[in-house]
């Protein structure tokens, strides 16, 4: 029987700068549903090009129907591989699906010697690039929200560095709130 251990995702956060719009739940929750799609394919017995995966080896197949499988390529035996294969880590910039036992990393690598079943098709790219594409519709929608709520939020005058006009500053300096000299914001010299 195989041992089941708790396994959780290791979300990191960047301390560097990132240009993702994506979090590292984001990331992670991305990385659940590319998982679900490699399960489901394994289930159904297909390989990398999302075609039937040939046959199993007689001895094999009679192994796995007197246990009660099917007697196809679906990484089902005992059950440990299937299993092991977890979303392993998640930063803003990346998410990493992997096995998360050395004996499921060596079976994966001799089954897909014989038959490449690992680790994504082109059906789940297409499933995972509908997932990024939610996300980032999600994320966006909720900036315009963010926007009516909040409007002083992301005005022009309310950032450190001020995008507007030099000339537009120095032709009335009041308007943007400055009294005598105008002075870019960014650097603190005279203009």
């Amino acid at each position: 029987m195989a041992q089941f251990i708790r396994f959780e995702t290791n979300v990191t956060h960047t301390r560097s700068l990132t240009l993702s719009p994506f979090s590292s739940e984001d990331m992670a929750d991305i990385g659940e549903v590319g998982l679900k799609s490699i399960q489901s394919r394994l289930g159904r017995a297909e390989d990398l090009n999302d075609a039937p995966a040939p046959p199993l080896v007689n001895r094999y197949a009679m192994r796995k129907a007197n246990r009660g499988l099917q007697a196809v390529r679906d990484w089902r035996f005992r059950g440990a591989t299937r299993n092991s294969i977890k979303v392993k880590s998640a930063n803003e910039n990346q998410c990493t699906i992997g096995p998360t036992t050395s004996e499921a990393d060596m079976i994966i690598g001799v089954q897909n010697a014989r038959c490449p079943q690992w680790p994504v098709s082109p059906k789940d790219v297409e499933v995972i690039n509908l997932a990024v594409r939610d996300v980032f519709e999600t994320r966006v929608l909720d900036m315009f929200s963010l926007r009516t709520e909040w409007p002083g939020l992301f005005s022009w005058q309310s950032a450190d560095i001020e995008y507007v006009p030099l000339t537009r500053i120095m032709a009335n300096p009041e308007q943007f709130g400055y009294t005598g000299t105008p002075r870019l914001a960014s650097r603190g010299r005279a203009a």
